[in-house]
C-alpha cells in the first residue's frame, strides 16, 4: 500500500535533515510546501529523493496554516495513496518506528492511526508536562489516516490540528513522536511573533510557550525521555508508557469535569 507524508517549512534547518531522514524510511512519497525559507531549509529539502513535490507559497504578511495543510491534502490525494500522514520540520518518528509497523497499521481495519507527542523543553534529553503541557502530552496529536474524501483540516490561521472527517476505527499507536519545537529559546520567541501578529487575539492560548510569560518559566516540570537502543525493550517500555498515558488521560478528563477550580494540571 502506498503512503504519502505532507511537511510545511519555513527557515527549518534545526532538525530537518533528521525529520526527513526518518519520515523517508516510513513513506513512499512526500509533499512539501515551503513558505519562503532563506536558511538552506530548500537545500536539504531537494536531497531526498522521496520528496516529489515541492509547493513554493510565500506567507509573508499572510500566514495560514490551515489553509497551506489543506493545499497540502489536496496535492497528496493527487498521487492516490491508500494513506497519507502529516508531520512538522520539527518532528521526528522515535528510532523503532519502521515501515514494517506502518504497513501493519495501512493493513488493519482501522481508517486512522493517532501518535503522542514528547515536547522537549530547552533541551534535547527532557521532555515538558507540566500545566497544559501534560494535556499535550496526553492526548494524541499527529495521525496518519486512509485516503478518505471526508478528511479535511480545519481552516484556521493557527495550530489547524489533527486531521478532521474521520472519526470512526481510530487507534492510538504506542509509537511516540519527538517535538523539538521548543529546544531553542531564540527560535521560541521568533516564532511567538510571528503567532501574535498572525492571530492577535489568541494571546491566552499561546502562553504554554511565550517564554515572556510566568506560565513558560515558572514551575517547570520536566521528564527525560527514554528511547533504549534494544528493540524488544524498548517496545516494553512504550507499551508502558502507552498506558500510563491512557490512566492519566481519564484521570485529566475527570478531573476537567469535575474539579475544574483545581489548579492542577489544567
Amino acid at each position: 500500500m502506498k503512503i504519502v507524508a505532507i511537511l510545511r517549512t519555513k527557515n527549518s534547518l534545526f532538525v530537518l535533515d533528521e525529520c526527513l531522514t526518518k519520515l523517508s524510511s516510513l513513506v513512499d512519497e512526500i509533499i512539501i510546501l515551503d513558505n519562503g525559507s532563506t536558511d538552506g531549509t530548500l537545500d536539504v529539502v531537494k536531497k531526498f529523493p522521496k520528496v516529489v513535490q515541492i509547493i513554493f507559497n510565500d506567507d509573508t504578511n499572510n500566514f495560514h496554516e490551515g489553509r497551506d495543510m489543506n493545499l497540502l491534502l489536496t496535492e497528496a490525494k493527487k498521487r492516490n495513496p491508500d494513506w497519507i500522514t502529516m508531520a512538522w520540520p520539527d518532528e521526528v518518528f522515535e528510532k523503532h518506528l519502521t515501515r514494517n509497523i506502518i504497513d501493519g497499521y495501512m493493513h488493519s481495519r482501522y481508517n486512522c492511526v493517532n501518535f503522542r507527542m514528547c515536547h522537549f523543553w530547552l533541551s534535547m534529553r527532557y521532555c515538558r508536562y507540566d500545566r497544559r503541557w501534560l494535556k499535550y502530552t496526553l492526548a494524541p496529536q499527529r495521525q496518519m489516516w486512509r485516503n478518505l474524501s471526508e478528511a479535511y483540516f480545519n481552516d484556521v490561521v493557527i495550530h489547524p490540528g489533527m486531521i478532521r472527517g474521520i472519526n470512526s476505527k481510530i487507534y492510538v499507536s504506542p509509537f511516540r513522536i519527538k517535538h523539538y519545537g521548543y529546544v531553542d529559546k531564540e527560535n521560541v520567541v521568533s516564532k511567538m511573533k510571528v503567532f501574535k501578529k498572525a492571530d492577535p487575539d489568541g494571546d491566552e492560548k499561546y502562553r504554554p510557550s511565550d517564554m515572556e510569560h510566568k506560565e513558560s518559566t515558572e514551575h517547570v516540570l520536566r521528564y527525560p525521555f527514554i528511547e533504549p537502543e534494544n528493540r524488544v525493550l524498548n517496545y516494553v517500555y512504550i507499551l508502558f508508557y502507552d498506558f500510563c498515558c491512557n490512566v492519566l488521560w481519564v484521570l485529566l478528563k475527570i478531573k476537567r469535569r469535575y474539579l475544574g477550580k483545581l489548579k492542577i494540571f489544567r
